[in-house]
């Protein structure tokens, strides 16, 4: 097929777009970065050299920038060579050098790093390690959500700007292997019957879609700053059969980025967070924009809230579907306008959170509540039993406003899809056990990040002067 350069292409190229780093470019800022040093040093210090035995004969840098570029290039053996051909070895060794002066193994002469020393490393790798370095990129994560100006919050604690808004999901990941613990195979050589080579960490599993997948559970954390390609992952963390639930790892995740970055007002994730986790979300000052659980037929579909007088008028609230609503003259329910939403620290731990609502002119009510505003308590009260983080929201769920929060929630889904991209083919692991997949995970992300920051920085250089921000005045 040959290009008519007199045809119109119909195609948008929408601006901004292009974002890629060079592989090569991006393996050099990844050696440069602060956790890149700290994940050396906690493997130096697990694996120190001894005085006795083979002496290692690859740096610990090495093998780290050897797993970041399987991890861009797509496989162990592709990274290998990679640094094996062109002499690339020998510029990234001195870099690496100038890094690690110390560092023996990155004398003249070195061995390009292999897969083979690499997966001796990451086997010797248990998951108190891998949570250490888990620790080390979440705290340079948390400095680099700092620097692209992420838990500002230039919006209201109703609807606060979109770099103030949290968002996070579980992620399955598929285990390496299609089998599982029942299949079996007759071994060629021997005749016994054997199992197949499976992960023994994963279970099944049912996805929001209702698919049913074997593999490993996990949940991550994320902000945003709104602009192409500056996205920070905070976090990501296995979620264990029955404990830690997901939403345990969330709380965690999010009580720890609140705790550095105060601004942040909001939440969004699915409703596998839900009933106290909801009311937890509340004292760490975040909004939780989360979905309730449908109870359509259930006695609490229409759920008491406080009673109310204005204008001698009295009125009991009620919560549907997740919004304030007053109930009508005509036995059904409109949902309150919400106006304001304030918070206020209990003497010792915790919040108590109100929200302001409007009552709607026009509603099939007394004409004195019209255009009125009642102040209506949020999340739940010590002295009672029923939570109410199960059945109430700041936002009407489903109105413009909500849609505008909740979509951030979507960037959650798109991290999802962007580690999934770097698995095998079918979204399935390329390690074999949770462990090694945490560290793969854990890695993708500090890559994202450095990316974020990168992208950040270029954009700020790149960006147009304004001329009259140091004008002096007009006279």
């Amino acid at each position: 097929m040959t290009w008519n350069p007199e045809a119109i292409g119909t195609r948008r190229v929408r601006s901004g777009r292009d974002r890629r780093i060079d592989a090569h470019e991006q393996l050099r800022l990844f050696a440069r970065q602060p956790w890149f040093a700290d994940i050396v040093a906690e493997l130096d210090a697990q694996r120190p050299h001894r005085a006795t035995g083979r002496p290692r004969r690859h740096s610990h840098a090495a093998l780290l920038l050897l797993q970041l570029a399987a991890l861009l290039l797509g496989s162990q053996r592709d990274a290998q060579t990679f640094f094996a051909t062109f002499k690339r070895w020998d510029g990234f060794r001195r870099d690496l050098t100038r890094r690690f002066p110390d560092d023996r193994c990155l004398q003249a002469g070195t061995p390009a790093p292999s897969k083979s020393a690499l997966g001796y490393l990451r086997r010797s790798l248990t998951a108190d390690h891998v949570g250490l370095i888990a620790a080390h990129v979440e705290r340079h994560a948390l400095a680099a959500a700092g620097e692209l100006g992420l838990g500002v919050n230039t919006g209201t604690m109703l609807d606060p700007s979109r770099n103030a808004v949290l968002f996070g999901d579980g992620l399955i990941v598929r285990s390496m292997t299609r089998h599982t613990p029942l299949d079996t195979a007759v071994h060629p050589d021997t005749g016994e019957i054997q199992t197949r080579r499976h992960d023994p960490d994963a279970s099944w599993h049912t996805t929001g879609d209702h698919r049913r997948v074997f593999g490993t559970h996990f949940a991550h954390l994320s902000g945003f700053t709104g602009h192409a390609g500056e996205h920070v992952v905070f976090g990501v963390r296995p979620v264990l059969v029955g404990d830690p639930t997901e939403a345990d790892v969330a709380l965690e995740l999010a009580r720890q980025v609140a705790a550095r970055l105060p601004g942040c007002a909001a939440l969004t994730w699915d409703k596998a967070v839900r009933s106290r986790h909801v009311d937890d979300l509340w004292d760490l000052r975040l909004q939780p924009v989360i979905g309730v659980h449908d109870k359509t037929g259930r006695h609490t579909d229409h759920f008491p809230l406080d009673e109310h007088t204005v204008d001698g008028v009295t009125v009991r609230l009620v919560a549907h579907k997740g919004a304030v609503c007053l109930p009508t003259l005509s036995g059904g329910v409109t949902p309150l306008e919400p106006v304001r939403l304030d918070y206020h620290a209990n003497r010792r731990t915790g919040q108590r959170v109100y929200g302001t609502f409007r009552i709607p002119e026009g509603t099939d009510c007394d004409t004195r509540l019209w255009g009125a505003t009642v102040r209506q308590r949020l999340n739940s009260r010590d002295r009672t039993d029923t939570v109410w983080g199960e059945h109430v929201r700041a936002q009407t769920p489903g109105s413009a406003r909500w849609r505008d929060l909740y979509g951030n929630r979507s960037l959650a889904e798109s991290t999802n899809s962007w580690l999934q991209s770097h698995f095998q083919s079918k979204s399935r692991a390329r390690s074999l056990g949770r462990t090694l997949q945490w560290l793969d995970l854990v890695l993708l992300a500090a890559v994202r990040n450095t990316q974020s920051l990168a992208h950040h920085r270029k954009r700020l250089a790149t960006a147009p002067v304004d001329a009259t921000a140091n004008a002096p005045p007009a006279a």
